[in-house]
């Protein structure tokens, strides 16, 4: 027993040198008295040569999103926000500049491509609310549609059949904690000139 008390100690003693030595520790004490129920009296430690930017600076910060290999492996489709919000983008794997192809304010996501080559289908978020719909995008013509339009239910990351009529895809009400798996038959769908072949 008299090991294990000592083994409790010295435990102990390891973990306020940790703490006394941790930056908010070494803050407190250069800043005042630091209460631990009091969340206003934790100061970091600053650095004198620190760069700070301004939620103007932060939002000017560009990536590469969710890229996906078209199926005859020729071309890239990708999400990216070079041109200043999150759009479809593709390029060729010989290289080139990359062509836009949504221009939206809205968030782009998931892109697939049809086994074909000719269509894309992508989930778009209207207005920030976490609620997708999925769009179709013909290759040829540059048009977009619809598919779902439904407000208060999300539809995200499709996937075509093999045979390029009908996508799976994830579908959830914005009020519900569970997704769910829809088919639909994308060979029907209507408002979108084609020279494909759906």
């Amino acid at each position: 027993m008299p090991s294990l008390k000592r083994f409790a100690f010295l435990l102990l003693s390891l973990i306020l040198v940790r703490v006394g030595n941790s930056p908010f520790s070494v803050a407190a004490q250069t800043a005042g008295t630091w209460t631990p129920s009091d969340p206003s009296s934790v100061v970091s430690q600053t650095k004198p040569d620190q760069r700070f930017f301004n939620l103007a600076q932060l939002y000017l910060s560009r990536y590469l999103g969710e890229a996906v290999w078209s199926p005859d492996g020729r071309s890239v489709a990708f999400i990216t926000n070079i041109s200043g919000r999150e759009n479809l983008w593709t390029v060729g794997i010989a290289g080139g500049w990359p062509q836009q192809l949504t221009v939206s304010d809205q968030r782009q996501t998931s892109p697939a491509w049809s086994p074909d080559r000719n269509f894309i289908v992508y989930a778009s978020d209207r207005d920030g609310d976490e609620v997708f719909d999925l769009f179709l995008y013909s290759i040829s013509t540059g048009q977009a549609i619809n598919l779902t339009a439904t407000p208060g239910i999300s539809e995200e990351t499709a996937i075509w059949s093999p045979d390029g009529r009908t996508i799976a895809y994830n579908v959830k009400p914005k009020t519900s904690s569970t997704y769910e798996i829809d088919l639909m038959d994308v060979s029907s769908a209507g408002g979108l000139s084609q020279s494909g072949s759906l």
